[in-house]
């Protein structure tokens, strides 16, 4: 382990302190900063230095983190994230919901752990995709995809969630870019999703597609989850008023467990012929965000399913 990674508290009144656990009521607790440290607490948890404190994370049975980070050993990686210097999470924004002993000791029920969020809605203002290390431009921002599998993977699709022809992404068409900032002085942003806007899919034939999948995580809808997409290839002998309905589904609570069918979401008339869209919210609330999501429809006897895209 890097020890630039780590926040040296050995030895010390405050590491005893903080690792202390206790029988005490448990109250609820909301903590976020940008991270500074991370060290393992000795009990399969870490110490996560953010805010201005250092929170003691108990290991929970899964963890509960948004990205692709799935155990504490990740969260202690220092292996930097694309297109930046700071080892592993160092200066990413953490996000933590759950409870707290009256000893400091926070069983979470929710980890966020991304960079800084930057996003870009506009146009195209260049593509050199078909080119070796090529990039594509919103609103002047070059963006790649990001790869990191620590992050959600980077997509480039249309407004239905589907991939397309990078090569018809042209300048001054609609799109939009969602990722975080380099620090390595290449002024790239790595990108968990680039979506432009009403092109076609990359291949023909019936398809559904997520643009976004959400947790979310405050106000009045704290807990449901939202999945937005669309359809592409549909029958041209489908009428626009044809019942077209899509079956969406969550991760279960492990790895191994089967997904979860969460509901059925109607479809609408998309702009371009032969698509529909989709807009779906759980009836039912989540302490702990589901993984993943993917969607499945079923026209004219053919059934396709979505990519599995993670649900942040």
């Amino acid at each position: 382990m890097v020890r630039s990674l780590l926040f040296s508290l050995a030895g010390s009144a405050l590491m005893a302190a903080v690792l202390a656990t206790s029988a005490a009521a448990q109250f609820p607790a909301t903590s976020s900063g940008v991270v500074t440290s991370v060290l393992s607490n000795g009990a399969g948890g870490v110490l996560v230095g953010a805010g201005g404190t250092v929170l003691n994370l108990k290991a929970p049975p899964r963890m509960p983190v948004f990205t692709g980070i799935d155990t504490y050993a990740d969260l202690l990686d220092p292996t930097p994230l694309p297109g930046r210097v700071e080892p592993g999470i160092l200066g990413c924004v953490l996000d933590v919901m759950g409870s707290i002993t009256t000893d400091g000791v926070i069983t979470p029920g929710i980890v966020d752990i991304q960079p800084l969020a930057v996003e870009h809605v506009g146009v195209v203002t260049a593509n050199t995709l078909g080119k070796t290390g090529g990039t594509i431009s919103v609103n002047g921002a070059a963006c790649v995809l990001n790869t990191d599998p620590r992050l959600p993977i980077g997509r480039l699709t249309n407004d239905l969630g589907l991939p397309i022809n990078p090569a018809l992404a042209v300048r001054g068409i609609q799109a939009a870019a969602e990722g975080y900032q380099s620090t390595d002085g290449s002024n790239l942003l790595y990108c968990s999703s680039i979506q432009v806007i009403g092109l076609p899919a990359a291949t023909p034939g019936l398809q559904v597609g997520i643009v976004t999948a959400r947790f979310k995580r405050g106000g009045i809808n704290a807990g449901l989850v939202e999945v937005v997409g669309g359809i592409s290839g549909l029958p041209l002998t489908l009428a626009r008023t044809a019942v077209v309905n899509v079956t969406v589904y969550v991760s279960g609570a492990t790895p191994k467990a089967p997904p979860i069918p969460l509901g059925i979401a109607a479809s609408n008339p998309g702009a371009l012929v032969g698509t529909r869209t989709f807009s779906f919210r759980t009836a039912k609330t989540f302490s702990v965000p589901p993984k993943t999501a993917f969607v499945r429809v079923t026209v004219g006897g053919a059934t396709v399913t979505s990519d599995v895209v993670p649900v942040f």
